[in-house]
């Protein structure tokens, strides 16, 4: 999962017992198929040992651009925070 700002969300992040807003906006890279508990056909069998588990998944992952910030709502002028109602 890669955040809005394009920082990828590691175990911490999703685990989290309160998500952060970086990770409320993630979204998802992963084809559900492999992504998705319910979905995914890969399985490995972990003994005590443990170990890394490898995958071989064929998705090309692009790194995702970084979504412009906002401005803040303290830099805008009062006009600019006031709505416009369209003249009758």
């Amino acid at each position: 999962m890669v955040s809005p700002e394009g920082a990828a969300q590691g175990l911490g992040a999703r685990s989290a017992q309160q998500q952060s807003p970086a990770m409320m906006a993630a979204v998802e890279q992963m084809p559900p198929e492999y992504s998705d508990l319910k979905l995914t056909k890969l399985s490995a069998k972990i003994t005590p040992q443990g170990g890394a588990f490898n995958f071989d998944i064929p998705v090309v992952l692009e790194p995702r651009s970084p979504r412009p910030r906002r401005r803040a709502l303290a830099s805008l002028t009062p006009e600019s925070r006031t709505p416009r109602l369209p003249r009758l």
